[in-house]
């Protein structure tokens, strides 16, 4: 008898059909799970592990939409936060263009038209004052400086700042007076004193010179030749120092007592000397001695200088004596004699100077001395004191 196959084999098969069919559908559908909830109907016919797989991507789902929403919401908050600074920012630029710059703008305006009526103010030449004093303005906006000028028939000098002078002020050489509102006043001289030196120079000369360089003053050396011989470096800083250069003889010879030659070649064999050492021969003359007479006074060829304060200081040999017959004794026009081959002359001369300084005394070489005061020096002539009244200590 023939294998019949049982009729109960077809149901299993059915069923095994429709399970494949449904774990491809499931795997299919994988991808669409997170936004597919299965229906009721579904639910029937999903195993456990394929509802609870589903359940989860489900749940991921809804997380990852509340994660969008929450992203979203923040961005909307930035967004709204930056519009806000914006805001507040434009706010802030219109309140400061407001209150600031537009009143700066009208201020700088203000500013730049009062600055253009100062400038056409200062074109106008005049006299103006500030902190520091007074100035003179040009027409053209310039400052006088170092210069005169003349203001209703009135004479003002201008430093090198540009500034009114008053008070003393030298000039090229010369003192002039500017009252209290610079006012040049031609009445007013400051005392003038010619401290002279005679028979050097000596091993001393330089020591004297520093100190009269170092007060700005000025003296006038009547030389010896012979000396003048053995010292030359002392005789051309002497010239270059502003000193006066002169004659004083070669040798000391008392020129009433020598022959015409003999004047005339004590005077000439010094003026060599001189000028070979300095480059330019003594411009002044004194006789040794204080001796001439007509003669001699007519072969010199120079001014005669003779004095109007004697200190002696050759015979007394003491500083002090020498400090003290000067400071006492001089005025306005004096000539002084020393000699600067004395030691105890030089050092009364290192407070003497300066001393004679501080009392307000100028001190000149004596051509300084008579230009200043309008005296034309002529050769021949005696000159003992450049004053008003005549004086002699001794």
């Amino acid at each position: 008898m023939a294998y019949r196959e049982p009729s109960h084999s077809h149901p299993p098969h059915k069923a095994a059909q429709k399970n494949l069919h449904n774990r491809n559908h499931t795997h299919s559908h994988a991808s669409n799970a997170s936004s597919h909830t299965p229906t009721t109907d579904e639910a029937e016919n999903l195993s456990p592990e394929e509802l609870q797989h589903r359940r989860r991507a489900e749940i991921i789902r809804k997380r990852q939409q509340e994660k969008w929403q929450q992203e979203r919401r923040r961005r909307l908050i930035r967004e709204h936060k930056i519009q806000l600074l914006a805001g507040s920012v434009l706010l802030i630029f219109v309140i400061i263009f407001t209150f600031v710059l537009i009143p700066g703008i009208f201020s700088s305006s203000k500013s730049s038209k009062k600055q253009k009526e100062e400038a056409t103010q200062t074109a106008k030449a005049g006299l103006y004052e500030d902190k520091n004093g007074t100035r003179y303005q040009e027409s053209d906006g310039r400052f006088c400086k170092s210069d005169w000028k003349e203001i209703d028939e009135a004479k003002y000098y201008f430093g090198k700042d540009g500034y009114m002078t008053t008070g003393w002020l030298e000039l090229d050489g010369k003192e002039y007076f500017f009252d209290e509102n610079g006012k040049y006043d031609s009445t007013k001289h400051r005392p003038m004193v010619a401290l002279t030196f005679d028979d050097g120079p000596g091993k001393f000369t330089d020591k004297l010179l520093d100190c009269l360089e170092e007060n700005n003053a000025k003296a006038t050396f009547f030389m010896l030749g012979e000396n003048v011989e053995r010292f030359p470096d002392v005789v051309k800083r002497m010239h270059d120092s502003g000193m006066e250069l002169g004659n004083h003889s070669y040798d000391h010879t008392i020129l009433t007592s020598t022959t015409k030659d003999g004047v005339l070649q004590q005077m000439q064999k010094t003026n060599d000397s001189i000028e070979d050492a300095c480059g330019v021969p003594a411009d002044v003359m004194r006789p040794p001695g204080g001796s001439y007479n007509e003669t001699v006074a007519g072969l010199v060829g120079l001014p005669i200088i003779t004095w109007s304060v004697d200190t002696r200081d050759w015979a007394t040999r003491n500083a002090d004596n020498t400090y003290n017959v000067t400071i006492d004794n001089v005025e306005d026009g004096s000539i002084v004699l020393m000699h600067d081959i004395h030691e105890s002359s030089v050092e009364a001369c290192l407070r003497l100077i300066p001393d004679l300084i501080n009392k307000g005394f100028r001190l000149v070489t004596i051509r300084q001395m008579a230009e200043e005061k309008g005296i034309t020096l002529e050769n021949g002539v005696d000159y003992n004191l450049l004053g008003e009244k005549n004086q002699s200590t001794e």
